[in-house]
């Protein structure tokens, strides 16, 4: 029987990664696959090179300590990859796995092409609208989703949840940061 103590504890400790690491959530642990102690892994981006040599990965719950995984065998099954991770080798330790989201430090991330752009990166950027330019507000986050969306606060209040897609942005922009975004009134939340 699986308590909640064992749910919460993390497999045996992996090597720590640099102390000025930035982590980007690539996605969430899933249910056990099996007995032996393999997971879904539940990837934002499960086609991304980055997975070809998997990277130390960043573990944590909301209101627990983070801790770290290391990939020990990675293999597709349908939308999802199925994973083992070093130290845990039995169902028991695949269930203390289940919802733990994972992040990778953004230096193992690969490298993006002139014309692209990590959406982590827009945080903090600034929001115009395409209607007559003015500065509306500012990205606070992105909401991974099976639709990624950008989450604006508003100048003067409220909040606008736009999704990342043709219809609804006109450009993105790089640092200093500039998203232009079309018909921003279809969007705001009440």
């Amino acid at each position: 029987m699986v308590t909640e103590s064992s749910r919460t504890a993390p497999p045996a400790a992996t090597a720590q990664p640099a102390a000025d690491a930035v982590w980007i959530e690539v996605g969430r642990i899933g249910r056990p696959h099996g007995v032996q102690g393999a997971v879904h892994l539940q990837l934002f981006h499960p086609n991304s090179e980055l997975w070809l040599e998997p990277p130390q990965l960043r573990a944590h719950l909301p209101g627990k300590p983070a801790f770290f995984l290391t990939i020990e065998d990675l293999r597709p099954t349908g939308r999802d990859l199925i994973a083992r991770f070093v130290g845990v080798g039995d169902r028991a330790g695949a269930v203390a796995l289940t919802h733990v989201t994972v992040s990778v430090d953004q230096r193992v991330l690969p490298a993006t092409g002139e014309d692209e752009i990590y959406l982590h990166e827009l945080v903090g950027a600034k929001v115009f609208s395409s209607e007559d330019q003015s500065h509306i507000g500012v990205i606070t986050s992105i909401l991974q989703t099976n639709v990624d969306i950008l989450v604006i606060a508003l100048h003067g209040g409220g909040e606008a949840l736009v999704p990342v897609n043709a219809e609804a942005i006109v450009s993105l922009g790089r640092e200093p940061g500039k998203v232009v975004i079309a018909n921003i009134d279809d969007w705001k939340s009440t």
